[in-house]
């Protein structure tokens, strides 16, 4: 059914209660790691019940492999506007909206930070396309044991707290909502980056520079800003793509904004078929 960094997911058959399964199985030595933590979620997001959040069913070992057993899901988001299977209709994208609030005030109450919101974490549970379940609980935390600095959630669904390593909590999960919300309507991602930079300097262009209070607490700002003197005390500038570039080893694009909007309010005047066109999914 899929595979990724640390095991594989196969379409199975429970011979007791006739039920098809998905079974997750973690092949080496990082995913039994991977496995014990993702059991330690499944196991407290279990309890919720919530029609929005994967159901767990149980876990066993084979031959000393942790293997993980879920419900069986029709096809992931990402997979879905890749095919050409996703058409774009504002009512479909609202009631998804409203499921992934419901998963996320969930995930809040319980103290849960997803920390990976992506399409490839959303499940369609049917071709119908109409209901929704996050999956994938490998790189979740605590909300009560974050710590600004880690590096979390892909590079394209990634919060400016992330990027600059500020304080966080479950608004980066809201982050990663908004994200999918604009994949959905554009058939693209909202900020298309393989690297950081990327990912900062389409943020400040489509919603602006965070403020400088912010900028001077965070771990990683001098990595993407510079500070000047300025007639009210110091001030940040987003460095430009070569200055950036001559600090590593990275090769940015400098093209990394096609779409024709400049503030998210235009994206009511863009045409997604021709946003789809000139940028097919690659990887989120």
């Amino acid at each position: 059914m899929g595979s990724g960094v640390y095991g594989q997911v196969a379409k199975c058959l429970n011979k007791t209660t006739k039920e098809m399964v998905a079974v997750k199985v973690f092949c080496n030595t990082g995913g039994i790691h991977e496995a014990r933590w993702e059991l330690h979620f499944l196991r407290k997001i279990c309890h919720f019940n919530h029609p929005n959040l994967v159901r767990f069913i149980e876990e066993f070992k084979y031959k000393g492999i942790p293997c993980l057993v879920l419900e069986i899901l029709h096809n992931d988001m990402f997979r879905t506007v890749k095919n050409q299977e996703w058409e774009v209709q504002l009512n479909k994208i609202r009631l998804i909206a409203k499921q992934l609030f419901m998963a996320m005030n969930a995930l809040s109450e319980a103290g849960i930070v997803h920390c990976d919101l992506k399409p490839d974490n959303i499940m369609f549970v049917s071709k119908e396309q109409r209901k929704i379940k996050l999956i994938d609980f490998g790189l979740s935390l605590l909300s009560s044991r974050v710590r600004p600095g880690v590096m979390l959630q892909a590079t394209s669904y990634r919060a400016p707290e992330i990027l600059l390593g500020l304080p966080f909590d479950h608004g980066i999960d809201l982050w990663g909502t908004g994200c999918i919300l604009a994949f959905l309507y554009l058939r693209c991602n909202l900020f298309r980056a393989r690297f950081g930079y990327e990912t900062v300097r389409q943020v400040v262009q489509l919603l602006g520079q965070p403020e400088d209070h912010l900028l001077c607490q965070g771990i990683y700002t001098r990595k993407y800003f510079l500070e000047e003197e300025g007639g009210d005390g110091p001030t940040w500038r987003l460095k430009t793509p070569e200055e950036y570039m001559s600090g590593t080893h990275e090769k940015i694009r400098t093209d990394i904004r096609n779409c024709k909007y400049q503030c998210l309010d235009d994206l009511v005047h863009v045409s997604s078929s021709m946003v789809y066109e000139q940028n097919l999914p690659t990887a989120c």
